[in-house]
């Protein structure tokens, strides 16, 4: 059956919460995945794009604004998960051209990713789709009280 691509709706917090458990390895509770989805859906600057093979939510893309003062307006992608038993079917391809055709129409002149530097599967994904690695960095991070 051919594939859906979808904007999110808060009812998919389930399978978005499994996808990030199960494949991004990120676990996150039921009270904060509602909070977030809630809060990302009502920003017009970002969108979660789902991914269906018959009607049973298997991907997704999260992408947001990326405004910095020294380049023009990017999108990032926030999060990109397909389920293991459907990979290698194109699914992260469609959810990525859904994920760069939005950004278009958002006035975006590209989309950039991160990718942790253990995920060499996604590294080879990316550059399959054309997008090239700028720099080597880390990434820090404080926690406010």
């Amino acid at each position: 059956m051919m594939n859906q691509i979808r904007e999110a709706t808060v009812n998919d917090w389930q399978a978005l919460q499994r996808l990030n458990t199960e494949d991004l390895g990120y676990h996150v509770s039921e009270e904060q995945i509602k909070r977030q989805l809630a809060k990302i859906l009502a920003d017009k600057e970002q969108v979660v794009l789902i991914a269906e093979v018959s009607s049973e939510i298997c991907g997704y893309v999260h992408i947001a604004s990326y405004e910095t003062l020294y380049f023009s307006s990017l999108k990032n992608v926030m999060g990109l998960a397909v389920a293991r038993e459907e990979r290698g079917k194109k699914i992260g391809t469609q959810l990525m051209n859904a994920a760069e055709h939005w950004a278009k129409n958002q006035g975006a002149s590209g989309v950039r990713v991160n990718s942790g530097e253990s995920r060499t599967g996604a590294h080879h994904f990316y550059e399959g789709l054309g997008y090239q690695s700028k720099k080597s960095q880390k990434n820090f991070l404080k926690l406010l009280d």
